[in-house]
């Protein structure tokens, strides 16, 4: 039994919610292929361009793996740039799908 349908968690494209969903889903420590599975189910649910590109973008390109060595070992401001860099493409993708897709 669902409580709430992917169509009604994602039926509307806001900043904020694409924005939180680029925050969070960056840091998701996803194995390769993962994310274009999960972008093919949450298309073949209907659920809009924006978030699928979304998910693709942003899952498996970066995590809270690499971002904790880079901050430990390496640098806080590489590691804080690099974790910036992959939340920016990933609403940048989210804009640019919406806009062909209308």
């Amino acid at each position: 039994m669902e409580l709430l349908t992917l169509q009604a968690i994602f039926a509307h494209v806001s900043f904020l919610a694409i924005a939180g969903l680029a925050g969070v889903t960056v840091l998701l420590p996803i194995p390769i292929a993962l994310d274009v599975i999960v972008a093919q189910q949450l298309y073949a649910h209907a659920v809009p361009a924006p978030y699928v590109m979304l998910f693709l973008a942003t899952l498996g390109t970066f995590s809270i793996l690499p971002m904790s060595y880079l901050w430990t070992e390496v640098s806080k401001k590489l590691a804080i740039e690099l974790y910036s860099l992959f939340v920016a493409l990933g609403i940048t993708v989210a804009y640019v799908i919406q806009v062909f897709s209308h």
